[in-house]
């Protein structure tokens, strides 16, 4: 499994996984209003279809999260802010891109 790290339009980090098959799901959500997160933070997907997947990567230490960052409401879900560790960042196919500040 791998970690392929973008940049969504607005800016905020998306975080991708992949295994031999192609792409097996995603651990960001994008979440319109959100105040700004540190360049390596991301709101994560951690409901529905993506709960056991977010639990995985927390219990094996992989994201953790932002502290002093408000949750985030959006329709029926709560989103949080997280950031991949240095054991996360092991499985990402490179670095965090940089935040575009034009």
């Amino acid at each position: 499994m791998r970690i392929v790290v973008t940049r969504l339009d607005n800016g905020q980090l998306k975080l991708q996984l992949w295994d031999e098959d192609g792409p097996a799901g995603t651990l960001s959500a994008a979440i319109e209003g959100a105040p700004p997160l540190p360049a390596d933070g991301f709101w994560l997907k951690d409901w529905s279809e993506n709960r056991r997947l977010a639990a995985e990567f927390i219990a094996g230490g992989l994201i953790e999260p932002i502290a002093g960052v408000p949750v985030m409401h959006s329709g029926f879900v709560t989103a949080r802010a997280y950031r991949l560790t240095a054991a996360g960042m092991a499985l990402a196919t490179g670095p965090i891109p940089p935040l575009d500040e034009g």
